[in-house]
């Protein structure tokens, strides 16, 4: 029990360091729970119209569900996944430039990314494009957003000598399973709204990088 106690004080000093991921993981955690994806379950469909977000929410303003929908996974390894990616990528972040600007970065991103997936799929859905209408129209959920764009500021951050190499590679990685999406038939579109905000968030995340790195230059 001793043991068990002292792991657990020295496990809470550390996320004391980084408060904005042990907070972020907290509320994945909590939301699993809640929707019971954290049990290894994958999400219903219920839940999913009741949390999920879908470009065409933003014209109705609806900003809540656009917050919450970053908090649920689709359940499953994709629970746990979700989980450690947010621990590495916004720790990265908050390592690096602290909590605000990584909850900036997180958030910022997140929102900016799902405007702008508004921005490319409406009128694509007008003009008929019926790969567009599925993406306008279908809900999803998720932390990605969020913790690609952390990625990316992370990656422009760090002094590594490689780090621009690495901003690319992801970067072609990234373009790549979307592209790979859009041409394979019967992909689902939940995955290519999903491969889209990804395309979208990393260069955000490093813009935010470079202002970031511009203001400690001066």
């Amino acid at each position: 029990m001793a043991d068990i106690s002292r792991r657990l004080r020295l496990l809470m000093l550390r996320a004391s360091f980084y408060p904005f991921t042990a907070a972020t993981c907290a509320l994945l955690v909590f939301a699993g729970f809640l929707t019971l994806t954290a049990t290894g379950q994958d999400i219903t469909q219920r839940v999913l119209q009741d949390v999920g977000w879908a470009p065409r929410d933003l014209l109705a303003l609806d900003i809540g569900r656009t917050a919450y929908s970053a908090l649920v996974t689709n359940g499953g390894y994709v629970f746990w996944m979700a989980l450690v990616l947010t621990v590495v990528f916004v720790g990265a972040a908050e390592h690096l430039a602290g909590s605000a600007v990584a909850a900036l970065t997180f958030w910022g991103v997140h929102f900016a990314t799902t405007a702008t997936m508004l921005l490319v799929s409406l009128p694509l859905h007008i003009s008929g494009v019926s790969l567009a209408t599925l993406v306008f129209l279908t809900r999803d959920v998720g932390p990605s957003a969020g913790y690609v764009g952390c990625l990316g500021l992370s990656l422009v951050l760090t002094r590594a000598r490689w780090h621009w190499w690495a901003l690319g590679a992801v970067g072609l990685f990234l373009v790549t399973a979307l592209a790979v999406s859009l041409s394979t038939p019967g992909t689902a579109p939940a995955d290519v709204s999903a491969n889209l905000a990804h395309v979208i968030a990393l260069p955000y995340g490093a813009a935010l990088g470079w202002v970031v790195a511009r203001r400690k230059a001066r």
